[in-house]
């Protein structure tokens, strides 16, 4: 499940068409790019959840992520597989 928190910062304005934009962004937010978000969501949860899966490179302009993945790999050691371990992994893991 995936939680999307939003708020709308404007500069103070009086006019009608001002205090109306916010709703109308959110509206368009909403309805349009929310629903577009979900199903790609769906779509890559979908792929990694399948048995063809397999974790490709990241490109050396993906610099916060890359860090991310490195940091993740040094503290779970589990994370580098080139599957998922077996369920309760964690708790084996803990218990030492």
């Amino acid at each position: 499940m995936t939680l999307i928190r939003e708020i709308a910062y404007v500069h103070p304005d009086e006019r009608r068409e001002m205090s109306a934009a916010p709703y109308r962004t959110w509206r368009i937010s909403r309805r349009q790019v929310n629903g577009e978000d979900r199903g790609l969501i769906g779509r890559v949860q979908a792929g990694i959840a399948s048995d063809s899966y397999t974790a490709g490179p990241l490109g050396e302009n993906e610099v916060c992520p890359r860090s991310f993945a490195r940091h993740m790999r040094a503290m779970i050691p589990e994370s580098r597989l080139p599957c998922a371990p077996g369920r309760g992994w964690s708790l084996y893991r803990h218990e030492r």
